[in-house]
């Protein structure tokens, strides 16, 4: 006898069906997570490129840091959209 796994909806018992409130709410918590997802990833090529290049070309210490130092803050950025998103339903 098969029997399908308790997560996957049947016949028997179909998917719960969301209200409409949250359907909208979920939608525009993916559009922000998307936003600051792709923001985030924005900030770090930024850091990465510029603070990168400019420590290649031996620019003085602080522009270097101050450079490199965004990307810790794009990565979380972007981590916490994924985040986001994928709580959202990744729509």
């Amino acid at each position: 006898m098969s029997e399908t796994p308790e997560f996957e909806p049947s016949q028997s018992r179909p998917a719960p069906i969301r209200p409409a409130s949250s359907r909208k709410n979920s939608d525009a918590i993916g559009r922000a997570s998307k936003f600051m997802m792709i923001a985030g990833a924005i900030l770090t090529a930024i850091g990465m490129i510029f603070g990168m290049g400019s420590m290649l070309l031996g620019f003085t210490e602080s522009a270097v840091m101050d450079l490199i130092m965004i990307v810790p803050g794009g990565f979380l950025m972007c981590f916490a959209g994924l985040t986001g998103w994928v709580l959202a339903g990744g729509k």
